[in-house]
Parts: structure tokens; sequence; C-alpha cells
């Protein structure tokens, strides 16, 4: 009986002894690692919380600054990602959410509320071109104003299906031709936009040649007319094959040239 509870106590001790042998230490490898795999855990999914919460508030943003509910602008960020946004990568969010809205109620709210924002675009715009030109008018009273890019744009996004009153005329210097269809078409009541393709972004160039073709500073100040440096548009819509003078009219957001 006596050599039995020796046997089991010894067996104890020796069972004891090895499971405190397997328990890592604080400064064991096994324990580093594990508290290493802990902090990497909270360290992502705080850095997983943080991203959640900046997405969220960017879309809060976006969605009041259009308009829309927050739900609306998830939606249009949705719709960007499918044809839509292959078709036209550039649309704003309202048109987007109407072109792709499920009844006319939406469609209707959304044309509405793309009007209010237009609207107010175009007041902002209008009411600097006014201050822009009456500076110019004070600071440079006998100068022609030379637009650097010009109004015209080359795109496949506008919705517009109208066809626009105003031509572009590309034309380039020590052209008699190019003169001549100036000087005809300030005969009529077309307003036009003038771009020289080798003009060499000089502004001096295009203003001699046009006081030359009697162009006058008032009817560049009222946009009757508008000089324009046409060098880069003309890569986009024309080529050495096309004769200058060469007149274009916008359509449906594209310049297409007039016979």
């Amino acid at each position: 009986m006596f050599n039995k509870k020796i046997v089991s106590i010894v067996l104890l001790s020796i069972t004891t002894s090895y499971t405190y042998a397997k328990l890592p230490t604080p400064n064991s490898p096994t324990m580093q690692t594990q508290q290493t795999e802990q902090k990497l855990g909270s360290v992502n999914q705080s850095y997983s919380s943080i991203t959640e919460s900046t997405q969220k508030k960017y879309q809060e943003e976006q969605a009041a600054r259009w308009g829309v509910t927050e739900q609306e602008w998830q939606k249009f960020e949705e719709i960007k990602k499918g044809p839509r946004g292959y078709w036209s990568p550039n649309l704003d969010p309202l048109t987007t959410l109407g072109i792709e809205a499920e009844t006319d109620a939406e469609r209707q709210k959304y044309a509405e509320l793309q009007v209010k924002m237009e609207f107010e675009r175009v007041e902002k715009e209008l009411a600097y071109q006014r201050a822009y030109t009456a500076a110019f008018k004070r600071l440079y009273p006998n100068r022609l104003p030379v637009e650097n890019l010009g109004k015209a744009k080359v795109t496949n996004d506008s919705m517009s299906v109208a066809t626009s009153q105003r031509l572009s005329v590309f034309i380039k210097q020590n052209c008699a031709t190019c003169d001549k269809q100036v000087k005809d078409l300030q005969k009529t009541n077309v307003n036009f936009d003038i771009y020289m393709i080798d003009s060499n972004n000089d502004d001096s160039v295009i203003r001699k040649w046009a006081t030359k073709t009697g162009i006058t500073p008032q009817k560049v100040l009222s946009k009757s007319i508008t000089l324009n440096h046409g060098s880069k548009l003309w890569k986009t819509v024309g080529n050495d094959s096309i004769p200058l003078p060469a007149t274009f009219q916008e359509v449906n957001g594209q310049l297409v040239r007039s016979k």
C-alpha cells in the first residue's frame, strides 16, 4: 500500500512537471508569435474600421453635394461599374441616375435636380464672365482678348441633341481664302469662333491677323466672335487633307464639318 502511494506521487510529479514544461514562458518565441499575431489582428481590424468610416463619410458628402441620398449615390457607383460606365465614363451622377431610372417619377426627379443645379452653375459662370469682360475692357480697352483653348469641346458624353448655330472656323496665317471667309461671315448675323492652327500660342499673331480682317475689340468682348489658338483642337477634328478655311458646327457635343 505504501509503495503504491509512492508510485502515484512520483507519477503526479512527473505529469505536473511535463505540463509546466509545455506552457510557453512570456519571453518564449511561441508566446511572442502569439502576441504579434494578436497585435496584427487588432491593427487590421482598426484599419478596416477607419477605411469603412472614411468611405461612408465620402459617400455622405458626395450625396449631399449632388442633392441625392446616400443610397442613391451608392447606386450611382454601382452603375458606373456596369456598361454605362464604359459607354459614358465621365457622365455626372444626376444624368447617370436619370438615364438608368426605373420609373417615370425617378426620371422626373433627377431631371428637376439637374435643371436646378445647371441653372445655378450657369448663373455663376455668367456672373464671372461679366466681371471678366468688364475688367478686360477697363485694363486693356484697345486690345483683342484671345481665348487660350476656346469654348468648343469634342466629347462623346454630351446628352444634347441640338445643333448649335455658332460656327467654328479654322484658319491659318497668309491664307487669302481664310481672310475672305472671315470678312464675309462678319457681314452676316452668325456668331463664330476663330481657331488659328499655326499661331504657336502667340496672342500677338492672332491679334495682328484679326485687326487685318476687320475684327474689332467690341465684337470679341461681346463674344459674337472669339479668337482661339487652335493647333490642339485641329489635331482632334482635322487633318492635312482638309483645306483651310474649314468650318464646323457643334452637333450632339461634337464638331462636325459644315458643307
